[in-house]
């Protein structure tokens, strides 16, 4: 079975999709070319190869301090990983910071 744990904030920018819209696939079989044509728009010259996955690993890990969870939700075998590359890069602030990011 695959699931996904819904975070607050997950489920606000989700509440903006308009209800007709809400079934079958959940992104373009091209999203990388519409991620892509949005940096570009909003001017990020710079964008990290996996940038969003080590952001929401990092911050979730502060956040919710809950190290065998998180290790499951990214799928990595061994808890090396995890502790090598993203305990201890942010702060308490940052994190709360990042899941109080919403839709307006």
């Amino acid at each position: 079975m695959e699931y996904i744990i819904m975070r607050p904030n997950l489920k606000a920018w989700l509440e903006q999709v308009p209800k007709d819209q809400r079934s079958g696939r959940v992104c373009m079989i091209r999203y990388r070319e519409a991620l892509d044509r949005a940096r570009l728009n909003a001017e990020l010259l710079e964008w990290p190869h996996n940038c969003l996955r080590h952001s929401f690993s990092s911050y979730n890990l502060v956040a919710e301090e809950n190290e065998p969870r998180l290790q499951m939700e990214l799928g990595h075998t061994t808890p090396k990983i995890l502790i090598e590359h993203y305990r201890a890069i942010v702060t308490p602030a940052n994190a709360q910071a990042w899941w109080r990011i919403t839709p307006e």
